[in-house]
């Protein structure tokens, strides 16, 4: 899959309330492992870092160490929303009344 939005940020669980640990950018290639409820699994499950309860790799958001961000027995995979992702390479940004109808 490839990434159709400028700045798709990346997340430890398939939800906005989970941490940001990066960011994809326009035209980058990605790999779906699987999908779930509009979310798109892009990594194996990795290391957290967690230090004192803490995620090293959180950039933003909640970055406890907990089942509800994703994180569970030092892990978590990265996540972003399925509807930013498109099948073929883009030659152009997806507008956001693209996405928005590419969504569910």
């Amino acid at each position: 899959m490839w990434v159709g939005i400028q700045d798709l940020k990346r997340h430890t669980c398939p939800s906005d309330a989970c941490g940001i640990v990066g960011r994809f950018f326009f035209q980058e290639s990605v790999r779906v492992f699987e999908t779930a409820d509009g979310w798109s699994r892009v990594s194996n499950y990795k290391s957290a870092a967690c230090f004192d309860g803490t995620s090293m790799f959180v950039e933003s958001g909640p970055s406890d160490c907990s089942a509800e961000n994703g994180i569970s027995q030092g892990r978590f995979a990265e996540w972003v929303k399925s509807q930013y992702l498109v099948s073929e390479h883009p030659s152009k940004p997806l507008q956001e009344d693209e996405a928005a109808s590419r969504e569910g």
